[in-house]
Formats: C-alpha cells, structure tokens, sequence
C-alpha cells in the first residue's frame, strides 16, 4: 500500500494532505476502527485495511509529530 492509498482510505485528502500529523492519523484511525471493528459487527476486510494504511503512515517521513508549544513558532 501507498502512502496515497493509505491517506486516501483514513479519508485524508484535500487541504488536510498539507496539514496532516500523526494526530490526525491517530484520530481518523481510531474513528473509522469503531465504526469497523469485526467485534462490533464491522467488516473484518476494512479494519485489516484501516490497519495497514496506519502502520504504512506511521512509517511515512510525510507524517510529523503535531508541534505541542505553538509559542516557538512567533
């Protein structure tokens, strides 16, 4: 899987390609993991996928970590 494929199924795209962290990957992962978790009825194909495309962008160098003192930036 591509680093395209994986942002694509976490349902980032568009503006949020600029600004995407590991943040927004955890949060989009964890929303779409319990809509689609096998023990919740979900589909066990789907988690499978919305699995790897986190671990293909937690590897990612286009992924950062989220800055935590904005304050050093002015």
């Amino acid at each position: 899987m591509t680093e395209q494929e994986a942002l694509l199924i976490l349902g980032i795209e568009g503006d949020d390609i600029l600004n995407v962290d590991k943040k927004m990957v955890r949060d989009r992962y964890r929303k779409l993991m319990v809509l689609n978790h096998p023990d919740k009825q979900g589909s066990q194909y789907l988690s499978q996928k919305i699995n790897e495309a986190k671990d293909v962008l937690d590897k990612s160098y286009m992924i950062v970590e989220p800055l935590h003192n904005e304050s050093y930036l002015k």
